[in-house]
């Protein structure tokens, strides 16, 4: 019992110190809200649509898009990959990959996930968060919303920089 006592102990002692400890570097990052907009440049393979039971179901489409922000770091092609699950009247969750290639800086690269829906009153919405993960860009990561209802799709954005003084 008294073993259990002491690891117990320990372990709250290892994790006040983790979250002391971090809190030095979460202080540090700059945190930016940004706008901007998306429109579609291309379909880039249409991947495969099924319509099981009158539903329909995308696998795999590829789009790309053209990112403007009044972040540079945002502003950039993106390529999306999409999935979907949607009713016959387009209702229903979609889910994807992005990859958006930047200028600014040097160049850097974002990848990340997203997910929306598109719902029956005709709203499309969706969620993504992306890292940077190489050149002017890595180790930042954003937190962006989207409507995607009229064209160009407007976003906003929370950019987290943590080299930022």
């Amino acid at each position: 019992m008294n073993g259990q006592k002491w690891l117990i102990g320990f372990v709250l002692t290892l994790f006040a110190l983790l979250v002391v400890a971090s809190r030095p570097v979460a202080a540090r990052a700059s945190r930016v809200e940004c706008t901007g907009t998306e429109v579609r440049t291309a379909v880039l393979d249409p991947g495969v649509w099924t319509f099981p039971g009158g539903n329909i179901h995308v696998r795999g489409m590829v789009s790309q898009y053209q990112e403007e922000s009044d972040c540079p770091q945002l502003a950039g092609v993106n390529v999306a990959a999409m999935n979907a699950n949607w009713n016959a009247n387009f209702v229903g969750p979609m889910w994807g990959t992005a990859l958006l290639e930047t200028d600014y800086g040097d160049g850097g690269t974002w990848q990340g996930r997203w997910n929306g829906a598109l719902s029956a009153d005709g709203q499309c919405s969706y969620q993504a968060v992306m890292h940077g993960v190489s050149g002017s860009v890595t180790g930042m990561k954003v937190f962006l919303n989207a409507d995607c209802t009229a064209v160009p799709s407007p976003w906003t954005a929370t950019l987290l920089d943590p080299s930022a003084d």
